[in-house]
C-alpha cells in the first residue's frame, strides 16, 4: 500500500509509520486472510484515497463475528458498498469525502466504533 514501518527493535514497543503517500487501496486476501482486523483498513483508506477494497475478514476465535454494522454505518456517512468474489469495494461519494452521521448500533461491537 506504499507504506513504511520503522522500528529499532524487534519486537518493539514503538512503531513509526509513514504513509505519505497510498500507492494502493487495496488489502488483498494473501495479506489478510488470517486477520479478523482486516476490516480496520476499510475506514480509514476509504477516507484516506476515497475508495477501499478489502478482503473478507478471516475467522475469529471466539465465533461470527459479522461485518454488517460497520458497512451500514459507511453508508450512512455516504459510501457505496459493494461485496464481490470475496471483497468488499467502498467508495466515497462524488467529491470523495464521507459526512459525518448520527450512528446508533443495533448491538455491541468494539471493532465498528474503532475504524471510525
Amino acid at each position: 500500500m506504499g507504506v513504511s514501518v520503522a522500528t529499532s527493535e524487534f519486537p518493539a514497543a514503538n512503531y513509526a509509520f509513514q504513509a505519505h503517500t497510498i500507492s494502493d487501496a487495496v488489502a488483498p486476501y494473501e495479506l489478510v486472510k488470517t486477520m479478523r482486523a482486516s476490516i480496520l483498513t476499510l475506514g480509514p483508506t476509504l477516507a484516506r484515497t476515497g475508495f477501499a477494497k478489502i478482503s473478507l475478514p478471516g475467522g475469529c476465535a471466539i465465533g461470527a463475528r459479522p461485518v454488517d454494522l460497520h458497512l451500514s454505518a459507511l453508508e450512512k456517512m455516504g459510501a457505496t458498498i459493494a461485496t464481490s468474489h470475496g471483497y468488499i469495494e467502498a467508495r466515497a461519494p462524488k467529491g470523495g469525502r464521507l459526512k459525518g452521521a448520527h450512528i446508533v448500533f443495533e448491538k455491541i461491537t468494539v471493532t465498528g466504533t474503532e475504524i471510525f
